[in-house]
């Protein structure tokens, strides 16, 4: 597939790399190179463009200007933005300015990909916007009709609810000469059975309110056309009728239909998007999470194959804890997705049943401090000795191993991790757990409890970025709330509020 690209990048490398991903996702690109100001705007003049590839740190001209200039020269130009890493609010920034997305220079595997979805987009926003065109020049010309007095006018008897007399357009609209219906029951043209609250209509307009409502009216040859149907009281000599003017919807209907469906496509385009990006996502963490595990336990295996009979027992137990630590390991991965499939289709219902928070706490404590957290300062304090709750006592064990393995690894040997159980008024109880880590980036802390996604000062420590996911799903499904402070160099404090009945 053609297309013609704009390419906003200095280095020739870079260069080199955009176009073989371009090729390597089928495209033909014929590329115009852009490195200042004065080169973007005459390119633009010298359109159309199906793409603007642009990197996001070009000396003299950044990245945010040229989106800029591309976004007010309104050519609808599909923006994908080429960086080395920046921070949150850089990316957000650079979606409102109009990037229709970003890719990481050690990522760009994902820049035919992302230029497929941007070709998509601008191609489903076309036919939306031809949609909406349609429907505003179809409401332009029943406003035409409107000011000529073109629309279908009926008069009523107020108190009988009779024909008086009717306009030339209802003729043209429903068939009827004024023979056919001036005497005849209003019935004739709106059938009782197909007009709501009928009786109600009526008493409203005896009260001199006026009444507006979509409504099936019968044609002469017993076909059912949709009108916009107004109805008011004025005065018609000496009495008091209903003046009735309708207008023909179908067109507008039509066109309405045709701007829903392009809604609709774009909405489930968004989130077959959304979905590819989640499957890449996870895809990927497992590939990575699975490999170091399996290489470990390859590498004691091997150890044992080859030198068992020279091994010391000392030597062999080794070998064999960590096989065992590195399967812990995985199950543990195998059951955080799992628990996030099952949450996301509301497969999860909680098995409750009353148990003794403190003992059950302190025991998942120790068993976390056990297995973990020898080389840290780990304390546990409950303010009484019994705090009953209904829970389920997986799904809660399994969110205080996240939290506690969690506080473990992002805390440096040495350093506090604290556990605090506490009632919290007469219904509900709180566990309050507290590190003195690495903390939270305050960049980062608004998606904190989003699935997959870690913390910017975390790339050199292992994780899946589900734990802190789970935690928030399984507290919610006990009907409690879950909330954080973090201080980025000083430690994270995690507060869980749970109904105790």
């Amino acid at each position: 597939m053609e297309i013609r690209v704009l390419i906003l990048e200095d280095d020739d490398d870079d260069l080199i790399l955009i176009l073989r991903e371009l090729k390597k996702a089928s495209f033909q690109p014929n590329y115009h190179r852009i490195m200042t100001e004065q080169e973007l705007r005459a390119a633009l003049n010298n359109g159309p463009w199906d793409v603007a590839i642009i990197d996001y740190y070009l000396p003299g001209f950044s990245g945010q200007a040229a989106l800029k200039i591309i976004q007010e020269s309104n050519k609808n130009i599909p923006c994908i933005v080429v960086s080395g890493a920046i921070s949150e609010e850089e990316a957000i920034t650079m979606m409102r300015n109009g990037s229709s997305d970003y890719v990481f220079k050690d990522r760009i595997g994902r820049l035919g990909q992302s230029v497929q979805y941007a070709l998509k987009e601008r191609a489903i926003e076309a036919e939306r916007q031809r949609a909406l065109e349609n429907l505003k020049s179809s409401e332009a010309k029943f406003r035409a009709i409107y000011e000529h007095a073109l629309d279908g006018m009926i008069l009523i008897d107020l108190q009988t609810a009779t024909i008086i007399d009717i306009n030339p357009m209802i003729t043209v609209l429903l068939y009827y000469e004024p023979i056919d219906l001036i005497g005849q029951s209003v019935e004739t043209i709106f059938p009782k059975e197909l007009t709501a609250d009928y009786q109600e209509v009526l008493q409203l307009l005896k009260t001199n309110s006026p009444t507006t409502l979509t409504q099936l009216c019968r044609r002469k040859d017993d076909v059912f056309i949709p009108f916009d149907v107004n109805a008011t009281v004025i005065p018609w000599g000496d009495q008091r009728v209903i003046l009735v003017t309708i207008r023909d919807i179908t067109d507008r209907l039509q066109f309405q239909m045709a701007v829903d469906i392009a809604d609709d496509y774009h909405a489930r385009w968004e989130h077959e998007r959304e979905l590819v990006t989640l499957k890449s996502r996870f895809v990927s963490m497992v590939s990575h999470e699975f490999r170091t595990p399996l290489s470990s336990i390859q590498l004691s295996v091997d150890m044992l194959e080859r030198y068992y009979d020279r091994m010391t027992s000392e030597k062999r137990a080794e070998r064999f804890r960590t096989i065992r630590q590195e399967i812990q390991r995985m199950d543990r991965l195998i059951e955080d997705v799992l628990l996030v499939g099952k949450s996301e289709t509301g497969a999860i219902q909680p098995s409750r049943k009353m148990i003794n928070l403190v003992e059950f706490c302190e025991k998942t404590f120790q068993h976390i401090q056990d297995q973990l957290g020898k080389q840290h300062h780990m304390v546990f304090e409950a303010n009484q000795d019994v705090i009953n709750a209904s829970v389920d006592p997986n799904l809660l064990r399994h969110t205080l191993d996240n939290l506690l393995t969690n506080a473990i690894k992002y805390t440096p040997p040495g350093g506090d991790i604290q556990f605090h159980l506490h009632m919290n008024g007469e219904n509900n109880c709180q566990i309050i757990i507290t590190d003195s880590g690495i903390g939270i980036p305050k960049a980062d802390q608004d998606r904190i409890f989003s699935s997959f996604f870690r913390a910017s000062n975390v790339a050199e420590r292992k994780g899946t970025g589900l734990g802190l996911s789970i935690a928030k799903q399984m507290v919610e499904l006990h009907g409690g709330t879950i909330e954080f402070k973090s201080e980025e160099g000083k430690g994270t404090t995690f507060t869980i509020t749970l109904p105790c009945a």
